[in-house]
């Protein structure tokens, strides 16, 4: 959940107001950022490799907190 949080959060955040323009960058800063998520996101594939849930047997708020955000 931490991970979450603290990692992949800020750089969706980031991305989104990106994208949709609520905040001005370069396209090296975009791709740097984007670049980062893509390793995020490997991390997160490769915790996730063999399980159907972040924590645990079942949903948790850890897996909530992943799909909403």
């Amino acid at each position: 959940m931490d991970f979450l949080r603290t990692e992949t959060l800020p750089i969706v955040n980031t991305l989104k107001w990106f994208t949709f323009g609520q905040a001005d960058c370069s396209t090296n800063e975009y791709n740097h950022v984007y670049n980062v998520y893509k390793d995020n996101v490997k991390v997160i594939n490769k915790h996730m490799n063999g399980r159907q849930f972040l924590a645990g047997e079942g949903v948790t708020i850890a897996d909530v907190q992943f799909v909403v955000s």
